[in-house]
């Protein structure tokens, strides 16, 4: 609302300029809603739906459709027009790599005013912050050599690929940052509600039997001599973390652990006589989950009402259902699909089954739930890991890029409290972290976990 605010304002004052909006795909809805709230007509040309009515000033866009957009955009400056350039999700451009985000900046001096909606302007590295910020505003951050030397703590690695060695900065702490969020908080507008959030961390042991299983995919990830050679390895984490869920196709033991956990959270839950999301990250483990969570029902150990899947494969119509729909006692799982541009405030609680491995999917599934006109007076979050193993890893990561965002951004309500780190022992604590909970070279270590 505040954006649109803004949107109505311009081109109340400025006859010349036209507003062109650009969302994902999910969020098509939430705007053409807000727009006939507010009486203003609207273009679209989105990848469901082509309206486009002549002398409408507010066009909405997906980013999917920017090659349409760039053909609208270009005629309307060509005509003499200001355009006002609105990107919602902005964090989709903080990607160095991604040809969809590169061709959107580069298009950058078409627009004559450029606002970004964002709830998570820092991602896992202060670059992708640079490269939301100088799109918006450019230059107000200096060049990206300059951001580098000023705010970022880099040095050489040394790596092979393809057989072939190279050297890299790589970012191993930050410095500086107070300063930065003087920077930021001069050229932007942020709008918190405080919400009462309870994070909870239950922890599960792991079987000696998935142990083993653990093990298997461990010897995927390094080699320890060759690695004192080349310094070339090749982290098979998705694996790791499919066996901790109880999900990898070639598990040979059950992999009741870390399910039976997400059971009594789910009983913990439906006894206050409310409702979850259940956030994991691959589509063999929802699945997984689904048909776990529906036995559980069958055998009167988990009484919700209804369950709801919002994955890649659930189209935009049946999401929308879902978010009409969902009230206490019912249960949803999602992976990153259901993480954006959706209100689920129907229920109150997000259970972690898989800890994202980017700082962005908490951010954005918390605030699935957290949202301004909750019913609810308080959310929990429940973030379920199995000790000794890469959910101990990921969640201490996550640690780590949330004192980077409480530094810069100030304390973020939707991520849990921290102790106080030091940023500049952040690569020393990224490497005992891989070799206890990720590599474990030592065949000791093996027994020592099977026993915790």
């Amino acid at each position: 609302m505040v954006t649109l605010t803004a949107v109505q304002h311009i081109l109340a004052t400025d006859p010349k300029a036209v507003c062109f909006i650009t969302c994902p795909k999910a969020a098509n809805s939430i705007f053409k809603r807000e727009m006939a709230g507010l009486g203003l007509p609207l273009t679209i040309v989105t990848a469901e739906e082509r309206s486009v009515i002549r002398g409408v000033r507010i066009c909405l866009f997906n980013y999917s459709k920017y090659g349409d957009m760039l053909g609208y955009l270009s005629r309307c400056v060509n005509a003499g027009y200001k355009i006002l350039g609105v990107f919602d999700e902005v964090h989709t451009l903080a990607s160095a790599s991604s040809q969809q985000a590169k061709q959107i900046r580069r298009h950058r001096h078409l627009f004559w005013w450029v606002i970004g909606c964002t709830a998570t302007p820092l991602l896992n590295d202060l670059e992708g912050t640079w490269r939301i910020v100088n799109f918006i505003q450019p230059g107000v951050l200096g060049s990206l050599s300059w951001f580098q030397k000023k705010y970022l703590i880099r040095r050489d690695r040394q790596m092979t690929v393809k057989g072939k060695p190279i050297v890299f900065k790589e970012v191993v702490g930050h410095r500086d940052l107070d300063d930065l969020a003087v920077r930021l908080n001069m050229m932007s507008v942020a709008i918190r509600r405080q919400y009462t959030i309870h994070n909870h961390f239950y922890d599960c042991t792991i079987t000696p039997a998935e142990m083993a299983d653990y093990r298997e995919a461990v010897k995927g990830i390094i080699n320890v001599q060759e690695e004192e050679k080349t310094r070339e390895w090749s982290a098979r984490l998705h694996d790791l973390q499919k066996v901790v869920d109880g999900s990898h196709e070639r598990m040979t033991a059950i992999g009741e652990s870390k399910v039976k956990l997400l059971v009594a959270t789910l009983q913990e839950i439906l006894a206050r006589n409310e409702g979850a999301l259940v956030y994991t990250e691959y589509e063999d483990t929802y699945q997984m989950l689904g048909s776990r969570v529906e036995q559980e029902k069958r055998k009167g150990d988990l009484p919700y009402n209804r369950l709801f899947y919002i994955t890649g494969k659930v189209s935009t119509a049946d999401r929308v259902r879902v978010e009409q729909q969902l009230a206490a006692g019912d249960v949803v799982i999602l992976t990153r699909a259901g993480c954006q541009s959706i209100n689920l405030q129907g229920v109150n609680n997000v259970v972690f089954y898989s800890i994202p491995f980017a700082l962005e999917w908490v951010i954005q599934c918390v605030g699935r739930v957290a949202r301004i006109d909750t019913k609810y007076t308080e959310q929990h979050v429940y973030y379920l890991s199995v000790a000794g193993t890469i959910d101990e890893y990921k969640r201490r990561m996550m640690e780590a890029h949330t004192y980077v965002i409480e530094s810069v951004f100030g304390k973020e309500p939707n991520l849990p409290s921290i102790r106080e780190a030091d940023a500049k022992s952040f690569e020393q604590l990224r490497q005992v972290l891989k070799r206890e909970y990720l590599w474990k070279f030592r065949e000791q270590r093996f027994h020592t976990y099977a026993k915790v």
